[in-house]
């Protein structure tokens, strides 16, 4: 970025989807009065309230940096705001991403800490380990067949009482190391293996999802799993299946990765038992129903 180059923010002030502001580029860093260099650029662009992580384009319509409110006074600073740079977003981004396979960690859920009523429903002898509320896609936690509701009490040889324990044990295991959880669910103990610091496809093969977990379709080439909670209300679905992975005759359809599939040939769809029943019995086109950004649209494959 040089001093004068125009750029253009959007952003969403009030609920104004894809409002547009543009300005100039006023200085490419600061000092601050502590003698710090201040790294993110100046521009004199109209950064309004819930501008903040919007994009800032320059004249070739590449994004240049992210838009960040500093001053909350609009009235007296109308002019004044500042962007991080495209560059240090993302590699903070990589640095985020790689902490991220090494933390609670690197299992890939979110946890927390089990009360009193929650032992009570659901059935633990006393209030302790680490509530499942989410797992994410595409982990080896996913891969295992670790589901929300599940209450890790127990990783490797080590007992979980608070949820802040579980990532500091994890973080603790070299990536790549294989270890077990013992959990419990539906009032009942059972055991698996994740691998922690590592991706699903990297885990073991013997480590397969539960019934209803993710899988993949031999035909279509779909890796998928059913929608999480926060899925479902960001969705706005009661069911569904979020693409995981995507090759094969689906890729050359056109579906991706985050679409949610519907239904195939007309029929509803909520577990990956479902689509391998359907798949089975499919001719060599399968009319698939997606919902892509609040969108839907079917989308016919062509398989073997």
């Amino acid at each position: 970025m040089r001093v004068g180059e125009q750029v253009l923010a959007i952003g969403s002030p009030d609920r104004f989807q894809n409002t547009v502001t543009a300005g100039i580029v006023s200085a490419t860093s600061r000092t601050l009065p502590d003698g710090s260099n201040f790294p993110f650029f100046q521009t004199d662009v109209s950064v309004n309230p819930d501008n903040s992580g919007g994009p800032l384009f320059n004249r070739a319509g590449e994004v240049v940096g992210i838009d960040v409110q500093v001053y909350a006074d609009s009235d007296r600073y109308p002019s004044l705001a500042f962007a991080i740079p495209i560059n240090m977003a993302a590699k903070v981004r990589l640095q985020v991403q790689a902490t991220q396979a090494t933390s609670p960690g690197g299992l890939g859920v979110e946890v927390q800490d089990v009360g009193p009523g929650l032992a009570v429903a659901f059935g633990l002898p006393r209030p302790a380990g680490a509530l499942v509320n989410s797992v994410a896609p595409g982990t080896t936690a996913a891969a295992s067949g670790l589901k929300p509701g599940d209450v890790i009490i127990r990783i490797g040889d080590k007992p979980i009482d608070r949820s802040a324990e579980l990532g500091e044990d994890a973080a603790a295991l070299p990536p790549g190391t294989k270890t077990t959880l013992k959990l419990i669910r539906n009032r009942r103990p059972m055991t698996i293996t994740v691998m922690v610091g590592a991706s699903a496809e990297s885990s073991s093969p013997k480590a397969r999802p539960s019934e209803g977990g993710s899988g993949s379709g031999d035909r279509l080439g779909l890796s998928m799993h059913p929608l999480n909670e926060d899925e479902r209300r960001a969705s706005d679905l009661a069911v569904g299946l979020m693409v995981d992975g995507v090759d094969g005759p689906a890729a050359k359809a056109g579906i991706q990765s985050g679409d949610i599939v519907l239904s195939l040939n007309d029929t509803l769809v909520e577990t990956q038992a479902d689509v391998t029943a359907l798949e089975a019995k499919a001719g060599k086109q399968v009319a698939v129903l997606i919902q892509r950004n609040h969108a839907r649209s079917f989308v016919l494959v062509e398989v073997k």
